[in-house]
């Protein structure tokens, strides 16, 4: 279950856990955490937008135009690849005309937990896997 969660916050152990519980509610005696369960739930999280929207919500409030929409496409490409090179965010910098301030912008992604670039500072990746599903299935494109 933890290397599913992969980003050990207390957020996304409690939403995994929350869900197997309620899975296996019903399940009498001793209730096993498979790895068939486990990926079930983490499926069923994804699913629930009230859990993820304020991140989204988050990036609309805090970047207007280019700015936003730089930083909507550099996670979409993250949640699309998986992972994302420095050399690609830079493209798409200039793609939006604001090679002056992309790197704040990736700061921002990075400390807020949306991304990081660890243990490759040049090759960006999303923090938890479970968000870059969420990102995947109800923001990108």
């Amino acid at each position: 279950m933890l290397k599913k969660v992969e980003w050990l916050i207390p957020f996304y152990i409690q939403l995994i856990v929350q869900e197997l519980d309620a899975m296996t509610i019903d399940m009498p005696g001793e209730k096993p955490i498979t790895n068939a369960l486990t990926d079930l739930a983490f499926t069923r999280i994804i699913e629930y937008r009230n859990y993820f929207e304020n991140w989204h919500t988050r990036l609309r409030a805090a970047y207007k135009k280019h700015e936003y929409n730089f930083a909507k496409e550099i996670l979409n490409l993250i949640a699309e690849k998986g992972t994302l090179a420095s050399e690609a965010m830079i493209d798409c910098a200039a793609k939006y005309s604001i090679e002056d301030s992309y790197k704040d912008i990736v700061n921002a992604l990075k400390h807020d937990g949306y991304i990081n670039n660890s243990p490759d500072p040049r090759v960006y990746r999303f923090n938890s896997p479970i968000l870059k599903a969420w990102w995947l299935s109800n923001v990108a494109n």
